[in-house]
């Protein structure tokens, strides 16, 4: 069976392999995300299932939709910030 035919869920992966995928810097995988995954020592590399890594997306999803915050304010905020200051560095041009 050639390696792009088998499933995520049936896949190996490496802790490498697996910090890419959930986009985690080391500190953040081995102490938070590592614990949750199903893994085994394959020789000298720790290797875990696709079905894991899977079941942590979803379970990161589903946390983060009962967390969300309304950003339309900070976005307003952030836009009347960018003009007030764009018409303050326009007032100085026109005054010099």
């Amino acid at each position: 069976m050639e390696k792009d035919n088998i499933p995520f869920d049936e896949r190996l992966f490496t802790s490498k392999q697996a910090m890419e995928i959930l986009q985690d810097g080391k500190t953040k995988f081995y102490e938070e995300d590592r614990p949750q995954l199903v893994g085994f020592l394959d020789g000298n590399k720790l290797k875990f299932t696709g079905r894991s890594i899977r079941a942590l997306i979803q379970k990161k999803i589903e946390a983060a939709g009962t967390a969300t915050r309304d950003v339309s304010k900070l976005t307003e905020a952030a836009m009347q910030a960018r003009a007030c200051k764009k018409a303050q560095v326009q007032a100085e041009g026109d005054a010099a």
